[in-house]
């Protein structure tokens, strides 16, 4: 090995040290930042030929915590659920009409079929009673038929995000 191979090796190392040192120091200066991570430097061996060359610097690794970055993965995850279980919430609301209205419609139409054979129970001879009771029962069918073809769509809705949120 020549003086000047010797001399490169020891330059090598002396720079892969001067960059762990500049590292350490800016580790040092930034520990009080928010959202600062440690810092360390790589290095390897470098070769020259089948002879040891000194020292690489091949790049730096942030410093990580594996259980506080498996906190917030759940944390996160955690937090879509929840925004899309509210986003379907809200559409069973619309669907039922309680999110918006004092008297959704599903309710008002049952009232009124409740409240017309109450009517007729009391006149049974009157034919607009009768009439009453079949116009409101239409009305009231027709509601339940609204409301559970909207429910079957949003199930069918979440059965699709479902299965394109799952990657296997």
């Amino acid at each position: 090995m020549s003086i000047a191979s010797a001399l490169t090796i020891a330059l090598s190392g002396i720079q892969a040290a001067s960059t762990r040192l500049e590292q350490t120091a800016s580790n040092i200066s930034n520990s009080s930042n928010d959202g600062y991570s440690t810092k360390t430097v790589v290095t390897t061996s470098a070769a020259l030929g089948s002879v040891g060359g000194g020292t690489e610097v091949v790049g730096f690794e942030r410093a990580e915590n594996k259980a506080l970055y498996v906190t917030l993965t759940k944390a996160t995850s955690n937090l879509g659920l929840r925004e899309k279980q509210d986003d379907y919430q809200q559409l069973v609301q619309d669907i039922f009409g309680t999110g918006s209205s004092d008297s959704p419609a599903l309710v008002e139409s049952l009232s009124d079929f409740t409240n017309s054979w109450k009517t007729y129970a009391s006149t049974p001879e009157s034919l607009v009673a009768s009439r009453q009771v079949v116009q409101d029962a239409v009305v009231f069918t027709d509601e339940i038929k609204r409301v559970a073809n909207q429910v079957e769509d949003l199930d069918r809705e979440i059965y699709n995000d479902i299965n394109s949120t799952i990657v296997t």
